[in-house]
């Protein structure tokens, strides 16, 4: 990746809340998919979409403790697929369902 990985993360790190596929940042950055996600765990020791759901889950996270927002909108403004996917990957992340989140702060 000739623009450098941190250029790469910080891309990620700008649209977390877009609905991205990895064939578009590879695309942005003018290089294949399968060399983006080979080189960035190569530096990052993970792939960029999981590099993308656990910034995503912690922002929800951050969300849901330092906001009302429903759970439903934080899925919405994240760009989770549904609120199902997005609980289940909060749970499996985090070890504790969205909904029991506020009720630890």
């Amino acid at each position: 990746l000739q623009v450098g990985f941190a250029r790469a993360k910080a891309y990620l790190e700008a649209r977390y809340s877009e609905k991205l596929s990895i064939g578009e940042v590879a695309d942005h950055f003018g290089v294949h998919p399968n060399h983006l996600s080979r080189a960035f765990r190569e530096e990052y020791r993970c792939s960029p979409k999981q590099f993308l759901t656990e910034l995503k889950l912690d922002k929800a996270r951050q969300m849901l403790t330092q906001t009302d927002t429903p759970v439903a909108l934080v899925a919405s403004l994240l760009s989770f697929e549904d609120q199902h996917a997005f609980s289940r990957s909060f749970k499996n992340h985090f070890g504790y369902p969205p909904s029991a989140c506020r009720k630890r702060t």
